[in-house]
C-alpha cells in the first residue's frame, strides 16, 4: 500500500494524524489494541480468536472493529463481556457450565433469562442444601440427647439398685436390734440398742428420700421418652 493508503487503514482504526506516526512503544494501551486490530485485519489469517477485545477502545475504535469483524470472512471466536459486539458480530453462541460447553439455541436475551433462572434455581438449590444441613443437624442432636438419656437412665437405674441393696441391709440390721429386744437385754444393752437403732433409723430415712427423689428423676426421664416417641 501506498503511505496515503496505509494512514486510511489506520486512521479507520482511530489512529489518525501525528498517531498514525508515532512509535508503537509511545502509544497508549488502546491505541496498541487499534493498531494490532489493524495489522491482523491486513494479514487476513483464516482464524481469530479474540479475547475481550474492545477492552480500552472508544466508540469509534469499537465501531471499526465490529465493521472489520463483520466483512472478516474467516472463522472468529470471540470471547466478550461485550453485549453489543457479540450481537453485531456472532452468529452462534456457545454456553459455558457445569464443567461441558454446547451450542446455546437461543439468543443473548434468552441467554439473559437463562442467567437468571440459572442464578434462582443455584438459590433454591443451595436453600435446600442449607435446610438439609439443618436437617441432619437436629437429626444429630436428638440422636446425641437420646443417648444422653439412655446413659441418665441408665445411671439412675444403677443408683436406684444400690439404694435399694443398702435399704434392705438397714431393715436387716433394724430387724436385728428388734429381736435383740425380745431377749430381755440389760439396761446398758438397751441404751446401746437404742442408740444403734436411732441410727440406723436417720439413714434408713435419708437412704429412703434419696431413693424417692432419684426415682422421680428416673420416671421424669421415661416420661420424656415416651413423648419424643409420640413425637
Amino acid at each position: 500500500k501506498t503511505p496515503t493508503q496505509g494512514r486510511t487503514v489506520l486512521g479507520s482504526f482511530g489512529l489518525i494524524q501525528d498517531r498514525a506516526l508515532t512509535k508503537v512503544e509511545f502509544l497508549s494501551g488502546g491505541e496498541k489494541t487499534r493498531l494490532l486490530f489493524c495489522h491482523l485485519a491486513q494479514e487476513a489469517p483464516q482464524m481469530l480468536i479474540l479475547d475481550e477485545p474492545t477492552n480500552h477502545l472508544d466508540i469509534e475504535a469499537r465501531q471499526a472493529l465490529t465493521d472489520s469483524l463483520n466483512a472478516y470472512e474467516g472463522a472468529l471466536i470471540l470471547i466478550s463481556h461485550d453485549m453489543a459486539l457479540l450481537e453485531a458480530v456472532c452468529d452462534t453462541l456457545w454456553l459455558i457450565e457445569d464443567g461441558f460447553c454446547r451450542e446455546f439455541g437461543g439468543d443473548l436475551e434468552e441467554y439473559r433469562r437463562h442467567v437468571l433462572e440459572s442464578s434462582k434455581e443455584g438459590k433454591d438449590e443451595k436453600k435446600k442444601e442449607k435446610e438439609e444441613r439443618q436437617r441432619l443437624l437436629e437429626k444429630e442432636k436428638e440422636r446425641r440427647q437420646a443417648k444422653e438419656k439412655a446413659q441418665e437412665k441408665a445411671r439412675l437405674k444403677k443408683q436406684i439398685a444400690l439404694l435399694e441393696k443398702e435399704l434392705e441391709k438397714t431393715e436387716e440390721q433394724l430387724s436385728v436390734i428388734e429381736e435383740a429386744y425380745l431377749r430381755r437385754p440389760s439396761k446398758e444393752d438397751i441404751v446401746a440398742l437404742q442408740k444403734d437403732q436411732s441410727s440406723l433409723l436417720k439413714e434408713r430415712q435419708r437412704l429412703e428420700e434419696k431413693w424417692f427423689d432419684l426415682s422421680s428423676l428416673l420416671q421424669e426421664n421415661e416420661k420424656q421418652n415416651q413423648d419424643k416417641d409420640k413425637e
